[in-house]
């Protein structure tokens, strides 16, 4: 998923007809604090806007 010019979150599965919903969907804080705990790929990343990394 995309705001602007942002990747939001991540459509994880459509239910029903694809690309018309309903969807099952990820934010991306959520992929990228699993990503940072399991240490993939990826681990640490943060936002160039963003103070902190996500915890």
């Amino acid at each position: 998923m995309v705001e602007g010019d942002a990747v939001i979150g991540m459509v994880n599965a459509y239910l029903g007809v694809p690309c018309v919903g309903p969807a099952v969907v990820t934010t991306m804080e959520s992929i990228v604090r699993e990503v940072t705990r399991t240490g993939g790929a990826g681990a640490g990343f943060r936002p160039v806007d963003q103070a902190v990394p996500v915890s």
